[in-house]
């Protein structure tokens, strides 16, 4: 009983002796106090100009079975480019549409996918592969070659059947 007791007490002192009162900070005569507000009393976020910015990494998008038609690729381009920003434009979204993009002759083969994204002079912060082309595995596994095991940047497969990695 004398333990529990012990305890009980060990435990209170531990958590009053956390509880502190934050000070609260005086301005001193030697700081400024900054005031940002947006021209017009409006967001610029809700302002119905340019939502994205210039910049020079890319997020490659690549379109594979069942998202390479060309209208599935207008929509999917124009609604990335709206948000995002295209690469034409300085934005963030540099696509990919297979076979067309992975052209070795007059046939389009996913093993060029490494030497595409290896060649490039583009920034890549990341990849997103929509219905992935058989052989892609192949690929990304000489992407891995590549980097040494140690890829910069994420790749996502937007849907389970298109799980190159294995991951």
């Amino acid at each position: 009983m004398k333990k529990i007791i012990y305890f009980i007490i060990i435990i209170s002192v531990i958590l009053l002796a956390g509880c502190k009162k934050a000070k609260a900070q005086v301005p001193g005569a030697d700081s400024i106090e900054i005031s940002v507000q947006p021209i017009n009393n409006e967001s610029v976020l809700d302002s119905d100009n340019q939502t994205w910015h210039v910049t020079n990494k890319r997020v490659c998008i690549i379109f594979g079975y069942d998202f390479n038609s060309p209208e599935a690729v207008e929509k999917f381009t124009a609604l990335l480019g709206e948000r995002y920003g295209l690469e034409s434009e300085g934005g963030l979204i540099y696509t990919m549409i297979y076979p067309d993009s992975f052209k070795h002759g007059a046939k389009g083969y996913a093993s060029e996918l490494a030497a595409a994204l290896t060649g490039t002079d583009k920034d890549l912060a990341g990849i997103i592969i929509l219905g992935a082309p058989e052989n892609t595995h192949t690929a990304f596994a000489k992407l891995q070659d590549f980097w040494e095991m140690g890829v910069p940047y994420p790749i996502y497969a937007l849907f389970p059947q298109d799980d190159v990695l294995g991951l």
